[in-house]
């Protein structure tokens, strides 16, 4: 029998200790190979994108998905070979299975698994909100969420999945989808319906990274202002490493969407905004998060365009800002470090990196187990100092724990540093500084440099 869940393979060549070694990641092994690149068209409308929007309630130690609708968008702008690559990152994952049998071979045989076709993995508020006081306290939510799959030319099944206290994926609900059916309705706004601002058209959707900038709190008065904020921070995105190196591989455009209110709500400060995004400080109770948890008009709003990846920009000067994977980045336009937020964001909601930092206020208490690995590339429990996930970038001199020496170990050194992830123990990141850990004009660090690269490269179908 086939097996029937995903398996990271990993083979070294010696370990990480040999100079020059191999370092083989074989990735994620499904039921069947990922299809090849002329196939895409066979399995999928690539005219078309199939949203489906859930809702995702429970408590602290509970959880329960509910399907909401199923809606059929414009043109898929996502990457069309790999298409499992990235199934096994994230809190949660969306599978994709042909439904029935695929060929008289997997008719024949009762045992035969279902066919993986899709796969991509993506986090949420809900999974942070489980963690904080109030849901420990016994307070029961709903979060409505959000995932966007190529639309398939014949019956699928859906899977969503979340991650147990372990790190394996366990199945939250099961949606047959018939893309001929009649539960598949039409967007409230159409394609092309909200005017945009192409900066940077390089290729078309599936040889390139589309990022979507669209913001929230800027008046009708407000949009000049806007479109310079959008040319600027466009410019700070382009122009740092690694986007730099792949800047002919990104298309950026933003989309005028104007708000009754000018700026996001502050509750401590008793300020109620009415925004097209409803965008707000003190996100479970923590003053400097920024964040919306009206997914369903920002999904309306962004799916007038193409995108693979949505960056907020809110018209406030506070400091503030959020980035959760595969649903968005929120940064400020006026502050002396929106730059920076901009960039710190970008990578927690495009690539999935983590947080490196250990000492600032957070909300979250005990948001990592002790002796599971996390998933994010660039956090490590180090359960074994010479398996690091990041080990062929470690110099055969740099020990792991590395020493917090900034004259030895300093600069682009990549090692293992204690502290990250909001623990200063028993987790670590892969420098002493980097764009996930300091505030300011330092740099991604190498591991997280190329994270970031290795997606844009998958999603421009290098």
């Amino acid at each position: 029998m086939r097996p029937s869940s995903f398996m990271r393979l990993t083979a070294h060549a010696g370990g990480r200790r040999l100079p020059g070694s191999l370092v083989l990641l074989i990735g994620l092994v499904f039921a069947s190979p990922a299809r090849a690149d002329d196939s895409f068209a066979a399995l999928f409308d690539a005219g078309a994108t199939l949203r489906v929007d859930f809702l995702r309630t429970g408590g602290h130690d509970s959880e329960s998905v509910g399907l909401d609708a199923l809606i059929r968008e414009g043109p898929w702008a996502g990457p069309r070979t790999g298409l499992v690559k990235y199934g096994d990152t994230g809190e949660h994952r969306v599978v994709m299975e042909l439904a029935g049998p695929n060929d008289a071979e997997a008719e024949a045989d009762a045992n035969a698994e279902a066919e993986v076709v899709f796969a991509l993995g993506f986090s949420s508020l809900f999974a942070e909100w489980q963690s904080t006081p109030e849901a420990r306290g016994g307070m029961r939510r709903a979060f409505h969420e959000t995932v966007r799959v190529p639309f398939p030319r014949r019956p699928v099944t859906l899977r969503l999945e979340s991650r147990d206290g372990q790190g394996d994926f366990k199945t939250k609900a099961v949606i047959p989808v018939d893309p001929a059916g009649r539960h598949i309705r039409p967007p409230k706004l159409t394609w092309g319906s909200i005017p945009s601002i192409e900066v940077q058209v390089v290729a078309p959707s599936d040889q390139a990274l589309d990022v979507l900038i669209v913001g929230d709190g800027y008046t009708e008065a407000d949009l000049p202002k806007y479109r310079r904020d959008v040319a600027r921070f466009a410019r700070a995105l382009l122009e740092s490493a690694p986007m730099r190196e792949r800047r002919d591989l990104i298309n950026v455009r933003a989309l005028e969407v104007t708000s009754n209110d000018r700026g996001p709500t502050e509750p401590r400060k008793g300020l109620w905004r009415f925004t097209a995004l409803s965008t707000t400080f003190d996100t479970f109770g923590l003053a400097r998060y920024l964040t919306t948890v009206d997914n369903l008009a920002m999904r309306d709003i962004a799916g007038t365009a193409p995108y693979d990846t949505v960056l907020i920009m809110v018209n406030t000067s506070r400091y503030g800002g959020a980035g959760v994977y595969n649903l968005y980045g929120i940064f400020p336009s006026d502050n002396e470090f929106d730059e920076y937020v901009l960039l710190h964001e970008f990578g927690h909601g495009f690539a999935g990196l983590g947080d490196e930092y250990f000492s600032s206020e957070v909300t979250y208490e005990g948001f990592y187990t002790e002796g599971v690995e996390p998933w994010e590339p660039n956090l490590t429990a180090l359960l074994d100092p010479d398996d690091v996930k990041w080990g062929d970038l470690i110099a055969d001199d740099t020990p792991c724990p590395t020493p917090p020496d900034p004259e030895r170990y300093g600069g682009d050194t990549v090692g293992c540093f204690e502290g990250a992830g909001y623990q200063a123990e028993g987790l670590f990141r892969p420098a002493l500084d980097c764009k996930m850990f300091g505030k300011g004009q330092t740099a991604f660090c190498p591991v997280c440099a190329r994270a970031i690269g290795q997606l844009i490269d998958h999603h421009a179908g290098r």
